[in-house]
């Protein structure tokens, strides 16, 4: 069975995140509401499904990307 998550803030670091998780079989659900066009498509680029707030609250967990700098660089492909 594969897990949902909640992504609360899909900017550059909430994206990389989903993406990896994406790519791993989880369904990752975020709050698109009065985000930029650029969000907007780096969720899309990165698998996240875009839904309403209260929605969220149906994830198995949720994440705020609190990540240190080698987590960092692992999700974005660092070293290649």
């Amino acid at each position: 069975m594969s897990k949902t998550i909640a992504i609360l803030a899909p900017g550059a670091m909430g994206s990389a995140v989903a993406r990896r998780l994406s790519e791993n079989g989880a369904r990752v659900l975020t709050s698109l509401k009065g985000r930029s066009e650029a969000t907007l498509k780096r969720a899309a680029d990165a698998g996240m499904v875009g839904t309403e707030d209260d929605a969220l609250a149906e994830a198995t967990s949720s994440s705020r990307s609190c990540l240190r700098a080698k987590q960092w660089r692992w999700l974005n492909g660092w070293p290649r």
